[in-house]
């Protein structure tokens, strides 16, 4: 509560909504007839049920997240062919015992075993969890309450959960227009102002605040950029609040955040749940498209944390010198990419409005997700951005952290030794599908960066942000290509990128390369590499960062952004944070310029 309150844009954590009178408060709103998603998942629910037990088979274990009175989950019971147990997971403890009760009651042949916990933690399942196949539920859209990181986090904990071919069934709200948005979280009874203005009358209570909710509204709004409904309570009037021994100035107008919900497409669900070790099994909607109700299925694999996962990283170096590139599977977590991906994706979004306010694009493309709203604007552009440069738009504390990556640098060490300078050589990707313009033709990377540079070191490494196959346009290398040392390039005006003038599979035969979210893709920057067209429906996101010996110099540098010392043994103290980047880009000829353009938006702080 208090880093929140702290924060320049102040915030609470959106479980404090949920005291008694909140809880009560909430399933009033639940009954109103502007808040359709209650309703909506019953009757798809009860439309689904069905084919879901099928699906499911026999004698599967069903684990429900938040389960609270598990008053949904009997239309599911009744149909799940012979379930060996339930286990309901909630932080109430007494609800949850009474609702485990009632169920023990209309179901007696099954094993209930209630577990008390916050499923957003690490969860210790109980035995009757092991009995069968897994099949854990989650309905009532609460995975819009998180942002993308914690999406993504407990997706790919729920794939860890119910193993490989287990399932998932999830409530998914789906993106619709703003009015009927907004008046589900603003209802002309006033519930909804009701149940936020509460948690000020909850801190008071509980933690003795001096929060007057007299001096607060409720406002709710749906923020198309980032696709989320969004609940605040405004100050009225200049005022100062007691919490927990500290004082918090708040100016009239100033907002609290205090709970999102954020809205899919049933493609932008797809690949959210792909990054986190799903596939889409089955998808029920009502006629309107208002809500979805979705089986998902883990993949092999999903979520597993690779032995040797904690330690230092690192790859053979002589199998490195002798192939060209590496690749590690699993050596991150796909949460830990999930906030790289959004700072990209809301890059996207302050570009489409500059073209919308320019007259250069007919729409915002509001009722899509952010993934796609970028592959509709190129389309309506007729692909003009395609190749567009992104490095300057996406410099954040989430890209630093990234280019920092202990994992990632542990690796570079093992090639390059422990002085490492972190590139401003930056490239995001946006494949978009079916387009030769986003293909990257066989190239050297020193063929862009300079022939000088072919007696230097440079590691680039390349990282996919959704699954990448070769459907969607993975990468390909030539193993051992780097042994023939720097061969010229010339551009291709079809493509307006590199081309080799000679044909480079005469050095050897490619070998190519699908990734998951997590594995990172190594190699030489005489290394020949290329990625495969986009056959998917979907555009496919990755970024390159590269990375050399701290205080290597090249001539073509001054036309990147500038990097900064990412790790140093024999002098730890020179080691760049993120503010010491951010004031060097800020300062940077390269970036002035992009911002001149407007291709560059304000540093984060």
């Amino acid at each position: 509560m208090l880093e929140g309150l702290r924060h320049e844009r102040k915030w609470l954590p959106c479980r404090l909504l949920y005291d008694q009178l909140g809880s009560e408060l909430f399933e009033r709103i639940t009954s109103l007839e502007e808040y359709y998603p209650t309703r909506t998942e019953r009757t798809i629910m009860a439309a689904a049920a069905p084919e879901i037990g099928r699906a499911a088979g026999a004698s599967c274990v069903l684990i429900e997240y938040g389960s609270g009175s598990s008053a949904k989950t009997r239309t599911l019971l009744d149909h799940l062919i012979s379930p060996v147990a339930y286990v309901p997971i909630d932080v109430s403890c007494v609800q949850l015992e009474a609702a485990a009760a009632g169920i023990r009651d209309r179901y007696p042949a099954l094993t209930v075993a209630p577990l008390c916990a916050d499923y957003t933690r690490a969860l210790h399942l109980p035995e009757a969890a092991a009995r069968g196949r897994r099949v854990a539920y989650f309905p009532g859209s609460t995975i819009g309450n998180f942002n993308m990181e914690e999406a993504v986090r407990f997706l790919s904990g729920t794939a860890r959960t119910v193993g490989p071919g287990g399932f998932l069934i999830i409530g998914v709200d789906l993106q619709k227009e703003r009015a009927v948005l907004e008046t589900a979280y603003d209802d002309r009874h006033g519930v909804t102002a009701a149940f936020n203005l509460n948690v000020l009358r909850h801190l008071n209570h509980a933690l003795g605040t001096g929060f007057d909710p007299d001096a607060f509204t409720h406002r709710s709004f749906y923020n198309y950029v980032r696709g989320r409904i969004e609940m605040h309570l405004v100050s009225s009037q200049e005022q100062t609040v007691a919490v927990a021994g500290e004082r918090f100035r708040f100016a009239a107008g100033e907002t609290i955040l205090t709970e999102v919900s954020y809205k899919f497409t049933l493609d932008g669900f797809a690949l959210l749940a792909a990054v986190s070790g799903f596939d889409v099994m089955a998808v029920w909607t009502d006629p309107q498209q208002l809500f979805s109700v979705q089986m998902l299925r883990a993949r092999p694999g999903a979520g597993n944390i690779p032995a040797g996962r904690k330690k230092m990283a690192s790859i053979d170096r002589e199998a490195f010198d002798r192939d060209g590139y590496a690749l590690l599977r699993g050596l991150l977590e796909p949460e830990e990419l999930g906030p790289v991906l959004r700072v990209i994706l809301e890059a996207a979004g302050r570009l489409i409005d500059d073209l919308c306010e320019q007259g250069r694009l007919p729409s915002r493309f509001d009722s899509e997700p952010m993934v796609a709203r970028w592959q509709q604007a190129v389309a309506a552009l007729g692909g003009e951005h395609e190749r567009r440069s992104w490095d300057a738009d996406v410099v954040t504390p989430e890209l630093h952290a990234l280019m920092a990556h202990p994992r990632v640098l542990d690796v570079v060490e093992s090639v390059i030794g422990g002085e490492i300078e972190a590139t401003g050589m930056i490239a995001v990707r946006p494949k978009i599908p079916n387009d030769k313009r986003t293909t990257v033709l066989w190239h050297q990377d020193s063929n862009y960066f300079g022939e000088q540079t072919a007696a230097q070191r440079i590691i680039s490494v390349w990282v996919p942000l959704v699954p990448s196959d070769a459907d969607n346009g993975c990468m390909q290398v030539i193993p051992r290509s780097h042994r023939h040392g720097y061969h010229p390039a010339e551009i291709d005006p079809d493509h307006k990128a590199l081309r080799p003038l000679d044909d480079p599979t005469r050095l050897g035969e490619p070998v190519t390369l699908p990734m998951q979210v997590g594995d990172v893709l190594f190699f030489s920057n005489l290394t020949y590499h290329r990625s495969l067209m986009n056959a998917s429906e979907h555009t496919r996101w990755s970024i390159d960062l590269r990375y050399h010996e701290a205080g290597m110099q090249h001539p073509r540098k001054p036309d990147f952004l500038p990097g900064f010392i990412a790790r140093s043994r024999t002098d730890p103290a020179a080691e760049e944070g993120w503010h010491a980047w951010r004031d060097q880009v800020a300062r940077s000829p390269y970036f002035n310029r992009m911002r001149a353009m407007k291709r560059a938006a304000p540093l984060a702080v």
